[in-house]
């Protein structure tokens, strides 16, 4: 069962002050966290195959080398193979040019002339206003002579862009060696730090986010480097230049969330059109693409990803846009992981309990909850709908039992602490009798389906139903319509279960109930009573019952009231009641167990009228 989200009183200043200084915080230690948070997620991702080497009996620091080394080869070797890629890549630009010029001229239609000639004009009306500023202003011209570059400065030009990303990687690298050989006392430190004596709970939290992240990123990684060498092979098989490094792009680019796989795919469809003649290449590639994300994006990733990060779809793209904002690339890179220690602390540091709401995939409001609070909302049909998905995994009992009944529950409660106006509180308690009408129907459907249908005078009656064990039992509500629509609820299931029974309405209880009760002769009375105050309308019922039907022992449903309680045991036995119930299902059960067989297979009164009123239904 889902925890009860905690009760956490805080200033909303100083929480929206530590979230701000959290926030300045990682921005200006950017330059040492990124190179750290890489190096933690990578030892993490290696950390099993460090544990595997030292199972074969190696030493912990020649496990740790060997892994490295061994995840530096594959590493090295695809750099140079990309290095050369994008070399041939930049070798080649200049002869698609015009190739690419051509295709673009060729698909611009009379828009794209139209804004040529805008262009035209607004480059046009800028050179006449700056011919009119320098005949204005006539300045010295002044021309800037630039030496030629020597060896060192060209050297310098080249390295320059090259040096901090080589840099970072060698940081990141000797951390990552450093994490791993010291793994067990890093962890111990981290786990004196945090934990504050809650050592179950710090170990908890550690021991899921391993789990978590370490499962999510070795399954990204395979899905990545996956698809990347299917992108390779299949844009080699179609012709499209410098498939390797389209391949290596599809891989690498698809560790940033939603847009890598949009860019990876767009940069060699763009190429394909540049260096092809015809259209069949970029059709063909286009269609790969598309074909490929498709199958990936619903089938493949769902299946091996799972649950494994627990994030929901949006709150996986807000998190990629801010830690891109905050950190850049770097961010993106690592966005999902992030969200994903932040989603565990959420759920295991009361105070941050907020951000497992924000970025869980978990549903933050149960079943019972969602129901009320569409109806509330006036949206029958998303209530509805609400009932249909819980139907698809739970019987028409616990549909009754877990949703129905607690949404009369907290309607009426609502109603009495005048939170809930007349006009919407009636519209509750008619749309919950809708859904259970509805779902009684659905059973005779059901039933009709599977068993022959007999007809007895104008109303069919289910041929399964008449032969088996019978009672007469009374549904009497206690009191308002939650209570009537309660008894619909217990009379539709009697009914499934092969027992004869009648719900009466709040329009009865006007009447003669001492009568009705004579001339049924009901084997069993049940009082229907809804909370709040559940036990108290059901013993005024009772008294009036025993006075109209002196010597009557009716049995009472408390739906979803713990009827083991001593106190409401003892209260209802000294008003005279036989037994309680306080679920539907257990009320069924018990009348079940309790029903006579039928001497012959003939339909009473009470079943042809039931079974008439299900037909209208």
């Amino acid at each position: 069962m889902r925890p009860t989200p905690p009760i956490i009183r805080h200033n909303p200043l100083v929480t929206l002050a530590a979230l701000a200084g959290t926030v300045a915080a990682l921005y200006l230690a950017r330059e040492l966290l990124i190179p750290l948070a890489l190096a933690a997620f990578l030892a993490i991702l290696l950390a099993p195959l460090v544990a595997r080497a030292e199972w074969l009996g190696l030493n912990r620091i020649v496990a740790v080398v060997l892994v490295a080394i061994a995840a530096l080869i594959p590493v090295a070797g695809v750099a140079w193979m990309v290095g050369t890629q994008i070399i041939e890549l930049a070798d080649d630009l200049p002869s698609y040019k015009g190739n690419l010029q051509k295709r673009i001229e060729a698909v611009r239609g009379s828009a794209g002339e139209i804004l040529g000639r805008a262009s035209d004009t607004i480059d046009e009306l800028g050179e006449g206003a700056a011919a009119l500023k320098n005949a204005a202003s006539t300045p010295a011209r002044v021309t800037v002579v630039t030496p030629e570059p020597g060896p060192i400065r060209m050297l310098r030009g080249m390295a320059g862009p090259l040096i901090a990303p080589i840099g970072t990687m060698l940081v990141v690298l000797v951390f990552v060696v450093f994490i791993l050989a010291q793994w067990e006392d890093l962890r111990d430190r981290l786990i004196r730090l945090i934990s504050r004596g809650q050592l179950t709970v710090t170990t908890q939290a550690l021991d899921e986010l391993s789990l978590r992240i370490g499962k999510f990123l070795r399954t990204q990684f395979l899905i990545n480097a996956s698809n990347g060498a299917l992108i390779a092979l299949a844009l080699s098989i179609i012709g499209v230049p410098n498939a390797l490094l389209w391949g290596f792009l599809g891989g690498a680019l698809r560790f940033i969330p939603y847009a890598g796989a949009i860019v990876s795919a767009a940069l060699p469809i763009v190429i394909s059109l540049a260096t092809s003649d015809g259209w069949a290449v970029p059709l063909q590639t286009i269609a790969f693409f598309v074909v490929s994300e498709t199958i990936s994006n619903n089938f493949i990733e769902p299946w091996l990803y799972g649950s494994s990060t627990g994030i929901s779809s949006v709150a996986l793209l807000v998190s990629a846009v801010f830690w891109g904002w905050l950190w850049g690339l770097p961010g993106l890179l690592l966005s999902t992981p992030l969200t994903v220690c932040l989603l565990v602390a959420g759920r295991h540091v009361p105070q941050l309990y907020f951000l497992n709401t924000m970025f869980g995939d978990e549903p933050v409001l149960s079943p019972p909850d969602k129901l009320y609070q569409r109806l509330l909302a006036r949206d029958a049909d998303e209530a509805a709908e609400v009932a249909e998905r819980y139907l698809a995994d739970h019987s028409v009992t616990q549909l009754f039992d877990d949703l129905l009944v607690p949404a009369l529950r907290l309607a009426d409660t609502d109603a009495e602490a005048g939170s809930l106006d007349a006009d919407r509180h009636t519209f509750v308690l008619h749309a919950v009798r809708d859904l259970a009408e509805e779902a009684g129907a659905r059973l005779r459907r059901a039933a009709a389906a599977a068993s022959a249908v007999v007809a007895v005078g104008a109303a069919p009656v289910q041929a399964a139903a008449v032969a088996t064990p019978r009672a007469r039992v009374l549904c009497v509500p206690a009191r308002g319509e939650s209570d009537s629509t309660a008894g619909l609820m217990l009379e539709t299931l009697l009914w499934e279960a092969g027992v004869a029974a009648r719900a009466m309405t709040t329009d009865d209880l006007g009447t003669d109930l001492g009568a009705i009760i004579a001339d049924m002769k009901p084997e069993s009375v049940v009082i229907s009573a809804v909370p709040p105050s559940a036990s108290m309308h059901a013993r005024q019922r009772l008294k009036l019952l025993q006075r109209k039907a002196p010597g009557l022992i009716p049995d009472a449903g408390l739906w979803g009231v713990n009827v083991d309680q001593e106190k409401v045991a003892n209260r209802m036995a000294a008003a005279g009641t036989g037994k309680l119930y306080g679920s539907l299902g257990a009320a069924v059960a018990d009348l079940r167990s309790r029903a006579r067989p039928a001497e012959a297979p003939v339909v009473d009164a009470v079943a042809a009228a039931s079974a008439g009123r299900g037909a209208g239904t």
